[in-house]
């Protein structure tokens, strides 16, 4: 299982921007396809298991997701909050 998994959908600009940002970092991280015009993301299954506002990308470490949501940028301090995926401590 990757380090890095990232819940996306092909036509998301900020799915797009998230998957440069790991392959560019060269982490090892795995796409798992997001059926989102196929209604995926209205799924409740699917909010209360992995967004509960329904969107798109939702980035695991290690299995876990970060406890914010909302649009991702590579300058945004929610993507540096991720730290390290070996980091066993919070460095806030």
């Amino acid at each position: 299982m990757a380090t890095y998994n990232l819940h996306c959908n092909g036509g998301s600009g900020n799915s797009y921007k998230l998957a440069l940002y790991l392959n560019c970092a060269g982490l090892d991280w795995e796409p798992i396809g997001v059926d989102f015009a196929g209604g995926q993301t209205r799924d409740p299954d699917w909010r209360a298991g992995t967004n509960t506002m329904g969107e798109v990308p939702v980035l695991e470490v290690n299995g876990q997701r970060p406890k914010f949501e909302g649009k991702w940028s590579t300058r945004d301090s929610a993507l540096r909050s991720l730290g390290s995926p070996n980091q066993t401590t919070s460095a806030h």
